[in-house]
């Protein structure tokens, strides 16, 4: 998935499995749910001379909203410690 600005230029973009990947299984979630009720976040970039602009939070919401439309029940993913600001946007989303 990815957004479009107004002159067709990708601004960003989301990759994401519908499935929770193999690697997930080990950690102790909250929830415990079967890998197809899970979406897996692995990916979620805007263009820097796009950020600032809540475009991340727009896609994020998105790839919920595609999440819910397939019946799933979770987004996991993973972010590296040293990435605050997607930290911060991912804890705001819950």
């Amino acid at each position: 998935m990815y957004l479009l600005t107004d002159l067709d230029t990708v601004a960003g973009m989301v990759a994401i499995v519908m499935h929770q990947e193999q690697d997930y299984e080990a950690v102790p979630w909250a929830e415990k749910l079967e890998s197809d009720q899970v979406t897996t976040l692995h990916l979620l970039a805007v263009c820097p001379e796009y950020r600032g602009r809540a475009l991340g939070n727009t896609i994020l919401e998105l790839a919920g909203e595609l999440a819910k439309q397939k019946g799933k029940k979770a987004m996991r993913l993973d972010v590296p410690e040293s990435n605050l600001p997607a930290q911060r946007m991912y804890e705001k989303a819950g």
